[in-house]
């Protein structure tokens, strides 16, 4: 029992830390997308 909880929790971790790395790569995407607007606009 208590290795199933071991891979469940491993498991949650993984997709926690996927996760917030989707969300960095879209944040930066943004900010990137934004500052290009920028460049075009100045």
């Amino acid at each position: 029992m208590q290795e199933l909880d071991k891979a469940v929790f491993e498991a949650n971790v993984s997709i926690q830390a996927n996760f917030v790395e989707i969300q960095l790569t879209w944040g930066a995407r943004k900010v990137t997308r934004k500052s290009e607007n920028h460049l075009w606009v100045g």
